[in-house]
């Protein structure tokens, strides 16, 4: 009984030039044709082509396959000629542009006899082509996977195949053909710190056969299963086993939608609750987000892609709350699991001081002036408390290089604080400056003198004095305490100078040290409460000490010089703007080796711009709260990247190339910077990224090749007037 095959148009770009050599432009083309097959072990090839003449003049076009003996062939019922083209016999010759017909006979070899064998046939390039296949009495034919249609006609399924192949076999009991299930699955997985829930669709095909129930494979276990689809159908769990139990039989197509709860996932790599169907065909995709503040970093095994959230199916994303972490879509025997980051920082106290250093200069009456800069790292307090010695008045306070009001409560000053930025070093250093005024005892020419410095309400962990004595006066010997306590030290009045900026003291708060700047002086005096007898008047010498006076006040410029860069660098860093942060903080440290907190900031843009590959998991979860936080910070960045989009597709449709240009360019560089804030299993910025960079090739090739051409037109009217 006679069948027939209706294919839609086959042709491959891709493939044509992978395979045809180089030839002319086409000026002529086929589209559409008839293909009678006769099966046999020499299976008739009967053929009739509209051909398309585009322009006049030769013709060489793709016509039967290679594998054809062709016995006949006319063109508009004239004979015409075949030349071999590789996998192609190609019509040549001379027609007028136009429509013509094209009439083909021959026969080609097939695999097997006249009773049961196979042939496979090329089809026309770039024709729609219509496959009748004439079986003898007794055979019975099978054309490929095609499915029957309207009318008796059979249809591809695969709407690219290039050939078409006939089986045929002698006519007896039709065998049964096994049940073959096809699935197009999407899953959206949310966890947080209780649970993780699911929600899948499952979009089932069924060929030769029927399903009543469909089992599912759930790691992980699986519980409060719901069944939103098809109407009727009910879940059955056991175990790690869901069965989707059916009302209906499923015969062709149909949707199942889930939804269920599973055990949230751990610090240790476990399988992602997803639920797979054994011994199907098709794909899964797969979109993990998170509802807490932990991290769920995903690993992908097998034949996996990752895929950006924007190019999901239309409303997947939604269907569960969540921050996206990342999508992929997983092919046959893939596997995809997870585990799980903390990165709530461990409870601290509100308010750290690491250094203090006070800065005093005093008049020979007593009255002196004092700045003071603590080194504060601070987490929730909204206050610095400050108390200053009786009689002292505040003048000015500055908080990271700005200047603040100043509150008061009583006797205590409030200077208002921010949160420090978390880094990979902790918790960043925020200078705090006060500078105060006020009175004191008057500096006898022998003795000692006590100084009183402020009392703040957080713990300390160094402190240290400067002290700029009055003229005529220099430190002789110098005492503190190990311990936190009094704010009340010691400086002897004297000749000698000890210098103990630089030891560290073991207790709470560290040791105490004073350091003065040397004068010349005459008096010359016994160290030790002021008594005793008197030492024979020397000449006036410039003490040794004056130089290492100069160095302190040198080091100290240089270190204030380099927190102003810090400053400049962590307002910088705040606003995402990493190259400015970058190079503000080379000169903060080239200034001060020693700035802890540039180095902090330095070590959140290493991850950042370069992010390790090797990291502890405590330093990994640091780093990814990181990026988080710069991530939370992007609304501008984002803004201005929608801006420049819209500005680079304005000037291409406008034709202005290098306004284009330089919109791409900017583009390209705003969107490299938020890619560099995604995590490395999350694609959309990068994805984004290389779209823009493609886009940004092409308009500088063109734009280059515009101006070439300009050049050479240019150079040819000039050539002509000189030769005129």
């Amino acid at each position: 009984m006679p069948v027939a095959l209706l294919l839609p148009c086959l042709w491959l770009p891709h493939l044509a030039a992978a395979t045809e050599p180089p030839r002319p432009p086409v000026s002529a083309i086929t589209p559409a044709s008839t293909v009678v097959l006769t099966p046999g072990s020499l299976t008739r090839v009967q053929a009739e082509l509209t051909l398309e003449v585009l322009e006049d003049g030769p013709v060489v076009v793709p016509l039967v396959d290679g594998r054809v003996a062709v016995d006949h062939i006319e063109v508009d019922g004239r004979p015409a000629g075949l030349v071999p083209t590789q996998s192609f016999l190609s019509l040549v010759g001379r027609w007028p542009a136009g429509t013509h017909t094209v009439s083909l006979l021959g026969w080609m070899a097939a695999t097997g006899d006249e009773d049961a064998g196979s042939v496979e046939l090329r089809l026309p390039s770039g024709a729609q082509s219509r496959v009748r296949v004439d079986a003898r009495d007794g055979q019975v034919v099978t054309v490929g996977d095609a499915v029957a249609g309207p009318g008796g006609f059979y249809r591809s399924q695969v709407e690219s195949r290039p050939f078409v192949e006939v089986r045929w076999r002698p006519e007896g009991p039709t065998p049964q053909r096994p049940r073959t299930l096809y699935v197009d699955q999407q899953t959206v997985v949310a966890v947080d710190e209780a649970e993780t829930l699911v929600r899948a669709r499952i979009d089932l095909r069924v060929a030769h056969g029927s399903v009543e129930a469909l089992p599912l494979e759930v790691a992980g276990g699986v519980e409060a299963v719901e069944v939103l689809s098809p109407a009727g159908a009910t879940a059955q769990v056991e175990g790690g086993r869901l069965v989707v139990r059916l009302s209906d039989p499923i015969t062709d197509v149909a949707r199942i939608e889930l939804r269920y709860r599973s055990t949230a996932a751990g610090e240790a790599a476990a399988p992602v609750p997803l639920p797979r169907a054994s011994g199907v065909r098709g794909t899964h995709t797969v979109a993990l987000l998170r509802g807490d503040d932990a991290v769920v970093i995903p690993e992908a095994r097998g034949t996996a892609e990752s895929l950006a959230f924007a190019d999901l199916p239309t409303g997947m994303a939604a269907q569960l709350p969540g921050a996206p972490v990342a999508a992929f879509t997983l092919a046959d025997g893939a596997t995809l699991s997870w585990r799980r980051l903390e990165t709530t920082p461990a409870p601290e106290p509100p308010l750290l001081i690491d250094h203090a250093l006070y800065e005093a200069s005093f008049a020979a009456s007593g009255s002196g002036a004092l700045r003071a800069t603590w080194q504060v790292r601070n987490d929730r307090a909204p206050f610095l408390r400050i108390r200053l010695p009786d009689g002292w008045a505040a003048i000015s306070a500055r908080v990271a290089g700005r200047a603040v009001a100043l509150s008061r409560d009583g006797d205590t000053l409030l200077v208002p604080l921010e949160k420090s930025t978390e880094t990979m070093a902790g918790r960043v250093q925020l200078p705090v400056e006060l500078s105060a005024v006020g009175p004191g005892a008057a500096w006898e020419k022998r003795g000692w003198h006590d100084l009183v410095g402020p009392t703040v309400d957080a713990p300390v962990s160094r402190v240290e004095w400067q002290v700029t004595l009055p003229p005529t006066r220099v430190a002789k010997q110098t005492e503190g305490a190990r311990a936190m306590g009094p704010d009340t030290r010691f400086v002897d009045v004297g000749t000698a100078m000890r210098d103990t900026t630089s030891d560290d003291g073991g207790g709470d708060g560290g040791e105490l040290g004073f350091v003065a700047q040397s004068r010349d002086t005459d008096d010359h005096l016994r160290a030790g409460g002021g008594e005793g007898k008197k030492k024979p008047k020397k000449k006036k010498t410039t003490s040794s000490t004056s130089s290492s006076g100069s160095q302190v006040l040198e080091q100290t410029a240089r270190k204030r010089t380099s927190t102003a860069y810090w400053s400049a660098a962590y307002d910088a860093y705040k606003d995402n703007r990493f190259e400015e942060a970058e190079q503000l903080l080379e000169k903060s440290t080239e200034l001060d080796p020693d700035n802890f907190a540039a180095r902090q900031l330095q070590s959140n843009l290493a991850v950042i711009q370069a992010p390790p590959q090797d990291l502890a998991e405590a330093d990994e979860a640091v780093a990814r709260r990181v990026k988080a936080m710069a991530r939370a910070k992007s609304g501008k960045t984002e803004e201005a990247q929608v801006r420049l989009e819209k500005e680079a597709a304005a000037a291409e449709r406008s034709g202005d190339m290098d306004r284009a240009v330089l919109a791409y360019r900017q583009l390209a560089e705003t969107t490299e910077q938020l890619a560099n804030l995604e995590e490395e299993e999350a694609v959309d910025q990068k994805r984004r990224l290389e779209s823009v960079r493609e886009r940004l090739d092409a308009m500088e090739q063109k734009l280059d090749a515009d101006k070439t051409t300009a050049l050479t037109d240019e150079g040819g009217v000039y050539g002509g007037i000189v030769g005129g």
